[in-house]
C-alpha cells in the first residue's frame, strides 16, 4: 500500500496523551497551543447538560428513521444496549476522542449534504463500506499478515459449529458505520462518527440522524484507553466539545504519516496433556 499522510487536529486544552509523532511540532509549540486553548476555555461558561435530541425535524419525513431500524438492528452492533434512532444536534455533544485526522480527498463537497436522504445515508448507511487490505503468507505457510489503512477493519474466525479443520475461515468486518450518540451519567457524547460530524459542522449542518444509546458504564460508552480523554476530564466543569475541533485556537495541527493496521495470525504446534477423553484414540 502506498503511504499517505493525515492532517490531524488535536484538542489542546485538556493535556496531551503520550502518543508519539506529532509531526515536526516542538515541545514549545505544544505548550503554547495548550496555553492558548486553556485561556480560551477559561472564558467559556460551565457546561450544562442538555439533551441533543432535536425536536426540529429539519425536513425529515416521519418514516425516514423507521426504515433504518432494521439495518441497524441487523448489524448486531447494539444487541446488548438500549438504543433508538433519533435526530440530534451535533453542537451539544461532548467529545471523548482527542483528535481527528483527514487524508487527502476525505470528505464531501459543499452542498452534497443538502437533502435528508443524503444525510440519512451518511449517518445510517444500509451497507458497510468496504476496507481495502493486502495480505501475505509466510513461505512456511504457518503465518499470515494482513495490512489495511482502515482502523475499523476487524478480523475474526468464522463462527460455524462443526467446521472442519480443512475449512477454517477468517472473516473481515468493518466496525459500526453509524453515527452514534450516547448518554452517560447525565451527559451526552459523540460515540462514533467524529469525521462526519466535523465535516458537517464545518458546512453549517448541525442536525443529523443517529443511533442514540443509553450507556451505564465507561466501557459501554467506548471511552476507554489512552486515545481518549479520562473520565475526570469528561465530567469536568468545561469538558471538550465536538465543536472545539473547528476552533483553530482550541487545537494543535500537524501532519503525520497515516498508520497501517497490521494483523498477524500464526500457527503454533505444542505438546500438552489432553484436555478431553474424547480425543483419546482419535489420532496417533
Amino acid at each position: 500500500m502506498s503511504q499517505q499522510h493525515l492532517e490531524v487536529r488535536e484538542l489542546a486544552a485538556w493535556g496531551y496523551d503520550p502518543q508519539p509523532g506529532r509531526g515536526s511540532l516542538a515541545s514549545e509549540q505544544l505548550e503554547d497551543a495548550a496555553r492558548e486553548a486553556q485561556r480560551r476555555l477559561a472564558m467559556r461558561e460551565p457546561y450544562e447538560a442538555e439533551s441533543p435530541v432535536s425536536a426540529e425535524e429539519c425536513g425529515f419525513p416521519p418514516c425516514a428513521l423507521e426504515e433504518r431500524c432494521k439495518p441497524v438492528a441487523d448489524s448486531g452492533e447494539f444487541e446488548a444496549l438500549n438504543w433508538r434512532l433519533d435526530l440530534v444536534d451535533l453542537r451539544k455533544l461532548i467529545a471523548f476522542q482527542r483528535r481527528v485526522g483527514f487524508a487527502r480527498g476525505d470528505g464531501f463537497q459543499t452542498g452534497e449534504m443538502n437533502s435528508w436522504r443524503n444525510l440519512l445515508d451518511l449517518a445510517l448507511p444500509t451497507t458497510c463500506a468496504s476496507a481495502s487490505h493486502a495480505f501475505s503468507a509466510a513461505p512456511d505457510g504457518k503465518s499470515l499478515t494482513i495490512r489495511t489503512l482502515s482502523p475499523n477493519l476487524a478480523i475474526r474466525f468464522a463462527r460455524e459449529p462443526g467446521s472442519r479443520l480443512d475449512a477454517v475461515r477468517l472473516v473481515a468486518q468493518v466496525r459500526s458505520p453509524f453515527v452514534e450518540v450516547a448518554s452517560y451519567r447525565g451527559r451526552w457524547f459523540l460515540r462514533d462518527g467524529y469525521h462526519r460530524a466535523f465535516l458537517l459542522l464545518k458546512q453549517g449542518i448541525f442536525h443529523l440522524p443517529a443511533v442514540v444509546i443509553c450507556t451505564e458504564t465507561l466501557a459501554e460508552l467506548g471511552a476507554v484507553g489512552q486515545w481518549f480523554f479520562a473520565e475526570d476530564v469528561l465530567f469536568s466543569a468545561r469538558p471538550p466539545m465536538v465543536t472545539d475541533f473547528l476552533d483553530d485556537k482550541m487545537v494543535v495541527r500537524f501532519s503525520r504519516p497515516r498508520a497501517e493496521k497490521v494483523v498477524q495470525i500464526s500457527i503454533q504446534e505444542l505438546r500438552e496433556p489432553a484436555l478431553s477423553a474424547c480425543l483419546e484414540g482419535k489420532n496417533p
